[in-house]
């Protein structure tokens, strides 16, 4: 931990991350999953190993800082890409502060350009809306950075194109 850090008691972590979640207008999609990041929910994402365990305890409580908040709200996005809390803790397993910063101000920034770009309201590095209907995720950035290295573009829109259709048509 970092001299100086900010540093939130549970119940504080669980208000401001629910103020984030306000102010960046981070939707719910169908109502389908709790929107409200009670203390009891963190524990629970703590309990999964979606959030890291708190950085510190100060006479017994526990005490969280900016990580943990950059992870609560990347898993929020994450849910509004209807990404199961499976896919999500592999999804931001071992990411770093900066990665999580990532995910989360690009979905703030497809949140304010949503009008001047057809992009899906919360995108993130994981997740791209490339057409209507269709939504491309990046489950291996490692594993697609290398095997695009070895491929030509043309290979690559050949097999997109083929999956595409074949799931469109329904076989």
């Amino acid at each position: 931990m970092e001299s100086g850090e900010i540093l939130w008691s549970l119940e504080e972590l669980s208000q401001h991350s629910q103020r984030e979640l306000e102010q960046r207008k981070i939707p719910n999609p169908g109502g389908r999953v709790s929107q409200v990041l009670s203390a009891r929910t963190i524990r629970y994402y703590t309990s999964l190993g979606l959030v890291d365990r708190p950085s510190s305890y100060d006479g017994g409580v526990a005490k969280y800082g900016p990580r943990h908040l950059l992870q609560l709200l990347a898993i929020k996005i994450l849910q509004a890409e209807y990404l199961p809390l499976p896919e999500i803790q592999k999804q931001l397993f071992g990411r770093t502060e900066q990665e999580l910063t990532e995910v989360v101000e690009s979905a703030s920034r497809a949140e304010e350009s949503v009008e001047s770009k057809p992009l899906a309201r919360n995108e993130t590095w994981l997740t791209r809306r490339v057409l209507p209907g269709l939504r491309l995720l990046i489950d291996e950035r490692d594993l697609l950075t290398e095997w695009l290295k070895a491929h030509s573009r043309e290979e690559a829109a050949a097999q997109i194109w083929s999956a595409v259709e074949e799931m469109a048509s329904g076989k």
